[in-house]
């Protein structure tokens, strides 16, 4: 299950939702409207199944501007995240067949987006910032003291020699590989949460050739037994 954002350029100013955004779709911050979708793959095929309208502050703060463009009035601001939990609960509801769902760090980061997801009984594999802090867990760990960036802690598993290359599959030109390091961890904004609604993850960092840093990294649920291929597979599906 793949939740992504798509932007539609714009021009003007009345289409709903519209504003100046960054948007994937140009690279940029530019006049757009932002749509979340929802989109079941298997290997080899994707198929889109829901989608939501961001509707920015500008326009939730403007019932006037909302009133004129035909936005019913029930409707209020909600935040990427939230709308792609909408989406996937109702997936949920009506039976499409459970997958792990995938999702850059824009959904990753939310620690309540991923909770979410766990409540309704899924696994994930999704991006997170690399300043999103963690604990180590193995490792004799204070809880109640400063945890660690998922940036250093790379920097600290390259220092150790524990990347390892990994190919996902083939690409139109050549094979899709870098090289890969995995980690049980504890996501440090998880303390805020009751101990039995928190639990320990995979990061998984995706080192590319000839570049200085880490170009992502994830968090995901899936079970402690997950073998590296088959994290790294599942996680970059997206």
């Amino acid at each position: 299950w793949i939740i992504d954002d798509t932007g539609f350029i714009k021009q003007g100013k009345h289409s709903v939702g519209v504003k100046r955004q960054y948007t994937g779709s140009a690279g940029k911050v530019t006049n757009c409207q932002i749509g979340t979708s929802l989109t079941i793959a298997t290997a080899t095929e994707h198929l889109p199944i829901d989608f939501e309208l961001y509707l920015p502050k500008s326009w939730t703060d403007e019932p006037a501007r909302c009133r004129r463009a035909g936005v019913p009035e029930e409707v209020i601001f909600k935040t990427k995240p939230v709308l792609a939990l909408d989406m996937i609960r109702r997936a949920v509801a009506i039976g499409v067949p459970p997958g792990v769902v995938l999702g850059d760090s824009a959904y990753g980061t939310s620690s309540d987006f991923r909770h979410g997801v766990r409540q309704l009984g899924l696994h994930y594999s999704l991006g997170v910032d690399p300043q999103t802090t963690v604990w180590e867990n193995g490792d004799v760990v204070n809880r109640g003291g400063a945890g660690i960036s998922v940036r250093d802690l790379a920097k600290k598993l390259n220092a150790k020699g524990k990347f390892r290359r990994c190919t996902w599959r083939a690409g139109t030109k050549a094979d899709l590989t870098a090289r890969f390091a995995m980690r049980r961890v504890s996501p440090c904004r998880e303390q805020c949460r009751d101990i039995n609604d928190r639990e320990e993850v995979w990061l998984l960092v995706e080192w590319r050739d000839g570049e200085d840093e880490p170009a992502n990294y994830f968090f995901s649920s899936l079970p402690k037994t997950t073998r590296r291929k088959k994290l790294v597979r599942v996680t970059m599906q997206r």
